[in-house]
């Protein structure tokens, strides 16, 4: 909380009466690393490709590539020891035989990279033991409050061990995405042109960690230092049962007007961006997801839905041109503005941080319960993506004028204006919702129905504005650049 001074004061709140230790909110995290621990990501990749000529009028590229990867880390851990083989065709056809009118039809598969991240969750590279402790009391505030700071009033509840409770399956490897384009394209007089294309692709072989033996073979005893712990045992292992699916159709053109002006566009229509998890936060690769993790205890309904994921866009235009106006020995003015039109992307109602229920308590076969997935988790009260933010257009301008001063020297000068009408639509918002208490519960005893935060709707942040660039605020944007060509 902040004091009136506008400094925080830290509080100290155990569990309440009757619930589990693991639920109090005030925590310690302990890291213990390993230093100069190493881990070594080998990849061998070979790649062969032919391109066969069928008559005049069909093309055929075939490829194939190979990969041989091996990972060591410190204490004689092998991460990764794989062979992968994904194949590669592409077929071109003249339909008239003139050359203007192209079909094109492309089938491959891709192999995920071998993060550091990923492949090393069973070392200390990067990724040191974690333990994590409850606070048992008594409640209080204040940085001269002494039970707070004592450890003799918290007790373990959670650890990461990597060199212990972590596994990986054999044969662990990078996902899989297969990946099949269809197009059709005809150039026109005049160097214009009309394009559509089909994409479909498709991701399996997901890697996720896997707490599902609630036997004794399942759990771990590991050791930190004045410290032993009983633990759930992770298994990081493929999956097929973790899904991303896309298909889109788009279309581009370009028109030549005169030598100085054209037009040109693209528009994507989305038809499918589906799966049951979003994947990996920013700069975060390979975070593991609640998939896997006490499959008695959560839902696939309630937990990890199949629907549209956040960035999925019906509709994406993009229209822009280019005008280029001489003004003799005073050099030349080019004016281009383009304009972007976005469907809104997608939202779901779900609510975070929602603690276990006792009647998912009371389904336990026998897991130690010791992730914080056990005790935390994000509850859906509807299909993944089941709301849609509001769509908006944005005009983007740029002049550059640029004279020349002695052979191929040429000063220039760019002023951009970006969202030049000054958009401030509202296009995202605050989507907070808790369970509603006085709502009915399902067969893990969790509420169906939710409440709007009070903020629910309104904007919040400056992504909830038409931006110019990842980062950037909202509104009416000048810059200005100047260099010199040669």
């Amino acid at each position: 909380m902040i004091g009136p001074d506008g400094e925080p004061i830290p509080l100290f709140t155990a569990a309440l009466p009757g619930a589990a230790v693991s639920t109090a909110p005030s925590r310690i995290t302990n890291w213990i690393a390993s230093r100069g621990a190493t881990l070594d990501i080998k990849t061998l990749s070979l790649y062969a490709q032919d391109r066969w000529t069928v008559g005049d009028r069909v093309t055929a590229d075939l490829g194939v590539r190979y990969e041989r990867v091996r990972a060591d880390a410190t204490g004689g851990i092998v991460a990764a020891d794989t062979d992968t083989i994904v194949p590669r065709l592409g077929v071109s056809v003249d339909v008239t035989g003139q050359g203007t009118t192209i079909a094109q039809a492309t089938f491959a598969r891709y192999s995920g990279r071998y993060t550091e991240r990923a492949f090393a969750r069973t070392s200390n590279v990067g990724n040191p033991t974690q333990v994590i402790y409850a606070y048992t009391g008594p409640n209080g505030q204040g940085f001269d409050f002494a039970p707070g700071f004592d450890l003799a009033n918290y007790v373990p509840i959670n650890a990461s061990i990597p060199t212990a409770n972590v596994f990986f399956e054999d044969g662990l490897a990078s996902p899989k995405t297969s990946e099949v384009t269809l197009s059709l394209g005809r150039e026109f007089a005049g160097g214009g042109y009309l394009k559509g294309t089909y994409s479909w692709r498709a991701a399996r072989g997901f890697i996720d960690d896997f707490i599902d033996d609630p036997t004794a073979t399942g759990r771990v005893i590991a050791s930190v230092p004045g410290l032993t712990l009983n633990l759930d045992k992770l298994v990081f292992r493929n999956t097929d049962e973790m899904k991303r699916d896309y298909q889109a159709f788009q279309v581009e053109s370009r028109h030549r007007f005169t030598d100085r002006l054209f037009l040109e566009g693209h528009w994507t229509v989305q038809i499918k961006n589906h799966g049951n998890f979003e994947g990996e936060a920013a700069g975060q690769p390979g975070n593991p997801s609640i998939f896997g993790d006490y499959p008695e205890l959560f839902s696939e309904a309630r937990h990890f839905p199949y629907g549209r994921l956040d960035e999925f866009q019906r509709h994406k235009v993009r229209i822009w041109t280019s005008y280029n106006q001489p003004l003799g020995r005073f050099g030349s003015v080019d004016l281009a503005p383009i304009w972007r039109i976005n469907s809104g992307l997608t939202y779901s109602l779900a609510a975070t941080g929602v603690a276990r229920s006792a009647q998912q308590t009371s389904l336990n076969p026998g897991y130690l319960l010791s992730n914080p997935t056990a005790s935390s988790f994000t509850l859906f009260f509807d299909e993944r993506g089941s709301e849609s933010f509001a769509g908006y257009a944005v005009l983007d301008f740029q002049a550059r004028y640029g004279v020349p001063v002695w052979k191929t020297l040429q000063p220039w000068i760019l002023f951009q204006v970006y969202n030049l009408m000054n958009n401030q639509k509202l296009i995202q918002w605050n989507t907070t919702v808790t369970p509603d208490a006085s709502s009915a519960t399902d067969d893990l005893g969790l509420r169906t129905g939710y409440v709007q935060n009070a903020a629910f709707g309104t904007g919040t942040a400056a992504t909830h504005y038409p931006r110019w660039s990842s980062g950037e605020t909202g509104g009416r944007t000048f810059r200005v650049a100047m260099g010199v060509r040669f």
